[in-house]
């Protein structure tokens, strides 16, 4: 902060110049000719600010202030009475030599002339703008670029687009390396004039994009191990979606049967590829199948010979327990030859084995028991045939 000294006649002011928050602030302290303090007394003032040969005025105001009982004034230039045809915010302090020239008169009298100072503010601290330069300072302190009525701290506005070479109204680094260009609408990650990752969230934590709203419904949700949420705050899968979905085109490449997940009777869990039927002393639940064409066969247990599911139906909350049971699709079962030679192409029903497969040669017992279809074959003993299901 800089302190100037003033004198003339019968006067002396001690100012301090210095910012505030709407103009220049000016502090001073009122002494006659003789040193005496002048205190509890109006005084007129006038303040002029002058280009740099001080001939020219482009600035001036005039207030009446009152000294308190140390001789004390303090004011804010660009909040008094203006006399000139500009206001204060006109007035370019960018790379301008600019003086301060002060008049004070008292009871009434000729305002007497306390002499003129250079101004040294920062144009970055104080009230500027240029605009022939699309930049714009304004009195509440919103910076403008491309935009002379900002509304915000930082406005900027800019037409051109973001390229891969240039444009946008933002580059953040070097433009001939890793950069970002903003425009109005798009973020652009750059290397050199190629395209370049974008990465948000590098170092670990959550993503979050949600409407106004807030609703949970409403918001996407990256985690930071990668799973992804629609509709729902903590996604217990890579792709979790709380509501409904449609596409084309749905492509499964992790599986290949249509399973559901079902409740056994006994509280053990069965071997994958196991035959299971529809347990009558416990409604809605499953048991290991046990006897030769058996009408009450549902399904097998999913996950035998390293195929696994495809696609899961269940119902949370409700239907949603239990082991996967493969309804429709290709999945691997265990198979005796108990009843013949398994061969591509033949039917398959329960076998007396519990859990086991077997070929359906009674067609008069087959309808109602048909696992589905053999797609490979089974010579000897016990093992894995990979069937079609289709229940009939």
């Amino acid at each position: 902060m800089k302190k100037l000294f003033f004198s003339l006649g019968m006067l002396w002011l001690i100012p301090i110049l210095g910012l505030a928050q709407n103009g220049i602030n000016y502090q001073g302290v009122v002494r006659d000719g003789a040193g005496v303090i002048i205190g509890n007394q109006n005084v007129d003032i006038k303040f002029s600010i002058l280009e740099e040969t001080k001939l020219d005025t482009l600035y001036s105001e005039t207030e009446t202030l009152t000294t308190n009982g140390f001789g004390l004034i303090n004011h804010v230039i660009g909040s008094g009475t203006v006399t000139s045809t500009n206001s204060l915010k006109d007035v370019d302090w960018i790379d301008k030599t600019r003086y301060l020239n002060v008049q004070l008169k008292l009871n009434g009298g000729s305002y007497q002339d306390l002499g003129t100072s250079q101004i040294v503010l920062s144009p970055w601290a104080g009230n500027w703008e240029r605009k022939g330069d699309s930049i714009i300072y304004q009195l509440d302190r919103n910076v403008g670029i491309g935009e002379e009525n900002p509304l915000a701290k930082l406005h900027i506005v800019s037409e051109s687009d973001v390229t891969l070479s240039d444009g946008g109204g933002i580059i953040l680094g070097d433009i001939n390396s890793l950069n970002l260009g903003l425009d109005q609408n798009e973020i652009m990650a750059r290397n050199n004039g190629q395209i370049a990752l974008l990465h948000l969230q590098a170092s670990g934590g959550d993503i979050r994009i949600h409407a106004f709203s807030g609703d949970p419904s409403t918001q996407m949700w990256i985690k930071d191990d990668g799973r992804v949420g629609i509709g729902i705050i903590s996604p217990s899968a890579k792709l979790h979606v709380n509501g409904d979905t449609k596409t084309k085109c749905l492509e499964i490449t992790g599986g290949c049967d249509i399973t559901e997940p079902f409740e056994m009777a006994e509280t053990q869990t069965y071997l994958p590829g196991s035959v299971v039927i529809i347990d009558p002393q416990n409604p809605g639940k499953l048991t290991l199948s046990n006897q030769a064409y058996d009408p009450k066969v549902a399904g097998i247990i999913s996950g035998a010979g390293d195929v696994n599911p495809g696609l899961i139906l269940s119902q949370d909350g409700l239907m949603d327990q239990g082991q996967q049971i493969a309804l429709a699709g290709r999945v691997y079962v265990r198979a005796s030859v108990q009843n013949g030679i398994i061969q591509p192409g033949d039917l398959l029903t329960t076998a007396d084995i519990p859990g086991f497969a077997m070929k359906a040669t009674d067609q008069s017992r087959a309808f109602g028991t048909i696992i589905g279809k053999a797609m490979t074959g089974l010579e000897t003993g016990e093992g894995l045939v990979l069937v079609l299901v289709n229940l009939q």
